[in-house]
């Protein structure tokens, strides 16, 4: 029995072949008598029709099979396109996924708990306080700058006991009996060797002023000031020092403190020569009555002369210290 195929192909020829008899029977033949029946115009017509469906598709010399009819063949040159298309594709999605992810805020991380503080003792605390004082007592002492050069004996019988004491290592006397027998000693001496302790005396004086503004002029005017504020605190928070007080450091470069509108009343009232036969303390308390009875009108001189002298201490002041004074004092 003819193939599947066998009998579409003897359709095909069937169709395109005269309409004979004789070919009928040819065609009947091969097919085995299932079409014998047909009409001539069947075999033209619908039924061939019917059976011309399109072949499977052969296989070409690479080995790969050719597509069914109706659709376009991929070629060769087709697949570096397609595959530049997919990873431009590709990238494009990663470049696009990445950013969505940077856009993403992070999330912060959970910051430790602080630890509580403990707190202090009465002990710790008073501990404590006194550390501060002494810390604040240690930068005021740098600041005050005590420095000054060691002065040379400045009177006669302080350069007389420098004198006797040098060499002497230790006494049996105390110090009380040491003191009264120089007393004795310094009072029995001569003129002439009172006369040479004097001038020594002088000679220190000059030697000791030299050294002092060599001393001050090594400084800068900021840094002199700043040391005599240093100084009136330790004298007002911590009194000190004890033994001989912090003395004002003397800087002519210094601005000179501005004087009141009372104090040039005063040094007026003072130099009228009317006060002559009064003590000072008499003078202060009638010039003070003075002042307290003067009108507006009367003051307003001596004013004038004030607010003058403060315009003349902040110029002083801006161009020495180089700051400035927000109120006077």
């Amino acid at each position: 029995m003819p193939s599947f195929i066998g009998r579409i192909a003897a359709l095909r020829l069937a169709a395109s072949a005269a309409a004979t008899s004789s070919s009928r029977v040819v065609i009947a033949k091969q097919l085995g008598g299932r079409v014998s029946c047909l009409p001539q115009s069947s075999l033209r017509a619908g039924f061939v029709r019917a059976y011309a469906t399109p072949a499977r598709p052969k296989k070409t010399d690479a080995g790969s099979s050719t597509q069914a009819a109706g659709r376009p063949r991929k070629t060769a040159a087709a697949a570096p396109k397609a595959a530049a298309k997919k990873a431009t594709t590709t990238t494009t999605t990663k470049k696009a996924s990445a950013a969505k992810k940077a856009t993403k805020p992070k999330k912060k991380a959970a910051s430790p708990a602080k630890p509580k503080k403990k707190e202090l003792t009465e002990v710790q605390k008073e501990k404590k306080e006194k550390a501060k004082i002494r810390e604040e007592k240690a930068e005021l002492k740098q600041k005050a700058l005590f420095t000054e050069p060691k002065n040379l004996p400045s009177n006669p019988w302080m350069l007389f006991v420098t004198r006797k004491s040098a060499g002497v290592s230790s006494s049996k006397d105390t110090i009380g009996d040491r003191m009264a027998t120089l007393s004795e000693e310094f009072k029995a001496l001569s003129n002439a060797d009172k006369e040479e302790l004097q001038r020594t005396v002088e000679e220190n004086k000059l030697q000791n002023a030299a050294a002092y503004k060599a001393w001050v002029e090594s400084h800068t005017p900021e840094q002199i000031a700043e040391a005599q504020n240093a100084r009136n605190a330790l004298r007002r928070k911590f009194d000190y020092p004890k033994a001989n007080g912090s003395h004002k450091i003397r800087d002519d470069r210094q601005p000179k403190a501005p004087r009141s509108a009372w104090v040039y009343f005063f040094r007026a009232r003072h130099g009228s020569g009317e006060f002559t036969s009064l003590s000072p303390t008499e003078t202060l308390k009638e010039v003070a009555q003075e002042w307290k009875n003067l009108s507006t009108v009367d003051r307003q001189p001596f004013n004038d002369l004030a607010a003058a002298d403060l315009t003349r201490y902040k110029k002083e002041v801006e161009s020495t210290l180089h700051r400035e004074i927000a109120s006077p004092r």
